[in-house]
């Protein structure tokens, strides 16, 4: 593989100032429900939790040495494109390599839910044994394709071995299938 994904993405921002979208309440009260749940269970896997706004797709981005998410830690994905590898973001942060992912999902699929996407290394023996597998490919248009494929069928699919990537269209039914992820 050439370079990672997050290497051929370039960021340009419409704005630095921070996303005043009105969803991201939704967005921490499930980063806050599955953070309880892993607390509770001592696993401490990244997270990741984007949703549609209009055109635009909300997510936050990697934590910087705290747990605790703040306005500043979401942006709003204004466009990307594929062929040029550009994204076009409102917020002060970078997002997470897999973002383009995340936009991917919810603009060709048109979800009015979230997508989710926990990385945990301790948790892939488990996870390939029990979801479809999407391989890392060259390029993230070659890596979405297979994505969407397996998503569409699929609720919970694995990629490149350590992110699981969920469909979730309400928040009521975490309780089913965040335990269900991490069932021994």
């Amino acid at each position: 593989m050439p370079q990672s994904f997050q290497n051929q993405i370039e960021y340009y921002y419409a704005s630095k100032e921070q996303t005043y979208c009105p969803l991201i309440p939704n967005i921490v009260r499930i980063k806050k429900w599955i953070e309880s749940y892993m607390k509770c269970k001592n696993i401490n896997p990244e997270l990741f939790v984007s949703i549609p706004y209009g055109k635009r797709v909300v997510i936050n981005t990697p934590p910087q040495n705290s747990t605790t998410s703040s306005i500043e830690d979401f942006i709003e994905i204004i466009d990307f494109d594929p062929i040029r590898n550009t994204m076009l973001l409102i917020g002060q942060k970078q997002p997470c390599w897999t973002s383009a992912i995340h936009w991917y999902i919810h603009n060709t699929l048109q979800i009015n839910g979230y997508v989710l996407e926990l990385i945990d290394q301790k948790h892939k023996g488990t996870w390939e044994k029990t979801y479809p597998q999407v391989k890392k490919e060259n390029t993230i248009i070659d890596a979405v394709k297979n994505i969407l494929q397996q998503i569409k069928k699929n609720q919970i699919i694995l990629f490149d071995t350590t992110s699981v990537f969920i469909l979730l269209k309400d928040i009521k039914d975490l309780d089913k299938i965040i335990p269900k992820l991490y069932e021994e």
